[in-house]
């Protein structure tokens, strides 16, 4: 099985929406000589509030479905 059908089929069991605007650190150079890469830990700083928040949100949105299937 391959990865994008173990994820899709995972995804479909658990009913996880996947969030498209999620904060991403992607793109950010970094290790360049002579640098310290402050950069990339300001921007993760910046992003934190934003990821702990959609986590908060997904374990919220996992623990109501969990809930339901025990209901049932």
């Amino acid at each position: 099985m391959t990865k994008t059908r173990r994820y899709n089929v995972l995804r479909r069991w658990l009913h996880i929406i996947v969030d498209s605007t999620q904060a991403s650190l992607w793109g950010i150079e970094t290790n360049y000589p002579g640098t310290d890469n402050s950069y990339l830990t300001e921007v993760a700083n910046e992003l934190l509030p934003e990821a702990i928040a959609a986590g908060r949100e997904t374990l919220t949105r996992l623990v109501s479905h969990a809930d339901a299937r025990e209901g049932t």
